[in-house]
């Protein structure tokens, strides 16, 4: 899984509020600025208008490839070529071939004990320059509910990454909402804002630069984004809002969902997470569900366990 596809949610069982109503972007001599216009859980009009220096323009993740596991085989077999090559031959001889989809590597030598040691080397630079790759081009291993492996965007390392961007938005995101409000109005203010913004899949390769996957910046200077994309960009923002909130996105079947460490009112959707309950909510939209509220396709997934999660530090 190279990016978690994601479903659209239009819940028919009550009436959906909110809506994006303007958003615009302009640049000025030193900075950006972003405008959004929207409608709220409660139908209540809202604007926030989002400025950050150039200098935050160009962000480390701007070069991440689409993941392709032959582009990735590929390169680590150059690479333990290159190891091979420089191999004394009166140690051992080693070749390194590419076979039915896998890299098959074969040591050669008159002693066992470094038959062993070669082996053993080889083996262990494979795993670490196929580790280096992913992190490169900010992907990571992942383990779904089920235990099968598989690659995905580093949402945590996106979110990580995002902080410098994201930090001149928490004062006007404070004057927005009112320095003296809870946190659950901080929470419902972002979800309504990310909610707002529409849904894309991001196939479009020229805007999520092929990786299916757009980082949080760019989520708000593009105004689209899919289920993990919003998920990760509430989380960043929450994490700069409310530096001491538990949180950890909740990945589904084709879905992700947010989970927030708050008290729950009543009837609220919650996860258990690491012994604690979590809030859930669905920042991917178009539906305007306040926290607390799910797509009954993402609590039917709940109650039966098809889930993992990835804690925010």
């Amino acid at each position: 899984m190279s990016r978690v596809a994601c479903l659209i949610f239009v819940l028919t069982s009550f009436a959906v509020c909110g809506q994006q109503t303007r958003f615009s972007r302009s640049a000025e001599e030193g900075g950006v600025t972003l405008h959004y216009a929207w409608l709220d859980h409660q139908n209540d009009k809202q604007t926030l208008s989002l400025t950050y220096p150039l200098s935050l323009a160009n962000t480390p993740y701007q070069k991440v490839k689409n993941y392709r596991p032959d582009v990735a085989q590929r390169h680590v077999f150059v690479e333990l070529m290159r190891l091979a090559q420089k191999i004394d031959p009166r140690e051992a001889s080693v070749s390194v071939k590419q076979q039915n989809g896998r890299i098959a590597i074969n040591v050669r030598s008159r002693e066992q004990a470094m038959v062993d040691k070669w082996m053993a080397e080889m083996k262990q630079k494979e795993q670490t320059i196929y580790q280096d790759y992913l992190a490169a081009n900010y992907y990571t291993r992942f383990t779904n509910f089920a235990g099968q492996t598989a690659i995905k965007p580093d949402h945590i390392r996106y979110i990580k990454d995002s902080e410098a961007f994201l930090q001149p938005i928490v004062q006007q995101v404070f004057e927005a909402v009112g320095s003296a409000r809870d946190t659950r109005a901080y929470i419902d203010y972002v979800l309504s804002l990310i909610q707002a913004i529409p849904y894309d899949e991001l196939q479009d390769k020229s805007i999520s630069r092929g990786s299916g996957y757009m980082p949080p910046m760019d989520v708000l200077n593009n105004n689209l984004g899919d289920c993990d994309s919003k998920s990760a960009l509430m989380a960043g923002l929450l994490r700069a809002l409310i530096p001491g909130l538990s949180m950890a996105i909740v990945y589904l079947p084709d879905h992700a969902l947010l989970a927030v460490n708050v008290p729950k009112k009543d009837n609220e959707a919650i996860v258990e997470i690491d012994g604690m309950r979590f809030l859930l909510m669905e920042p991917t939209g178009p539906a305007m569900l306040p926290a607390g509220e799910i797509a009954d396709t993402s609590q039917l997934k709940i109650d039966m366990g098809m889930f993992s999660y990835e804690r925010v530090p």
